[in-house]
C-alpha cells in the first residue's frame, strides 16, 4: 500500500476495538463456479483481493474525504502561472505538502516543466527524481509534491499538508486476518460473486490549506 505517494504518508495500524468508526468496504468479484468447487477446503483464495484493489479502494475513500473537507481558503486560477505561483507562496516555509491536482486541464505544461530549467527558479521549482512515482511528478515546488488525478471529471487541486496525513487503521477480525472472503450465487449457474469484506478507519487531522479552482 505504502507504494502509492498518498498514502505512504499514512501511518498504517491494525486494530480490534469494535466501537470505533469503521467504514465497511466491499471488493465482488466475478469468479466460476468450479473455481470456488476447487478452492472450497481451502481459506485462502489466493488474490483475493488484489494489492492493486485494496489501494484503488483507500484512494476513493481518501479522495471522497478530501473532497469534503472545507478548504481553509479557496482562489480562483485561470493559467498554470498563477497556480504556481500561489503554491510557491503558500509552501515557502518548506514543509511538507502535497499539491493533488484533479482532472488534466494543467497535465501536459506540468510534464513539460521538468524540460523548462529556466522557468524553475520564478516558482521555486527544483527537480527531485525520488519523488517521481505513477501519478507524482519528479519535481516539487520548495518542499510540495505534485500529484495528478487524471481521471477526475471535476477541474481544481487540493494543497494540503503531509502532517495531516494521520492513522489508516485496518480492523482485525476475531481469527487476526484483515479481509473476510465468502462466495455469493448468482442467476448464472456457471457463475458466482466473490467478495471481500474489510474496514477502515481514515485519519485526516487537519483541513486543506487551499483549494484552487481551475477556470
Amino acid at each position: 500500500m505504502s507504494e502509492d505517494v498518498l498514502l505512504k504518508y499514512f501511518t498504517f495500524t491494525q486494530n480490534s476495538e469494535c466501537d470505533r468508526n469503521w467504514l465497511a468496504i466491499y471488493i465482488p468479484v466475478g469468479v466460476s463456479k468450479e473455481y470456488v468447487a476447487r478452492e472450497l477446503n481451502q481459506t485462502d483464495y489466493g488474490d483475493f483481493p488484489s494489492v492493486s484493489e485494496v489501494n484503488r479502494n483507500i484512494l476513493r475513500r481518501l479522495h471522497y474525504v478530501l473532497w469534503q473537507s472545507q478548504a481553509k481558503l479557496t482562489i480562483e486560477v485561470n493559467n498554470l502561472e498563477t497556480l504556481l505561483m500561489e503554491v510557491a507562496q503558500r509552501s515557502a516555509d518548506q514543509n511538507n505538502y502535497i499539491l493533488v491536482i484533479y482532472g488534466s486541464r494543467f497535465s501536459e505544461e506540468l510534464r513539460e516543466l521538468v524540460y523548462q530549467p529556466e522557468r524553475h527558479d520564478a516558482f521555486s521549482i527544483h527537480v527531485d527524481v525520488s519523488a517521481r512515482g505513477s501519478r507524482s511528478l519528479p519535481f516539487r515546488i520548495n518542499n510540495c509534491l505534485i500529484y495528478l488525478v487524471l481521471n477526475s471529471e471535476q477541474e481544481f487541486s487540493l494543497m494540503v499538508s503531509a502532517e495531516s496525513f494521520g492513522e489508516l487503521r485496518l480492523f482485525r477480525y476475531p481469527d487476526g486476518t484483515l479481509f473476510n472472503t465468502f462466495y455469493r450465487s448468482s442467476d448464472d449457474p456457471l457463475e458466482g460473486v466473490m467478495k471481500t469484506l474489510w474496514e477502515i478507519e481514515m485519519e485526516i487531522t487537519d483541513t486543506p490549506v487551499a483549494r484552487f479552482e481551475h477556470r
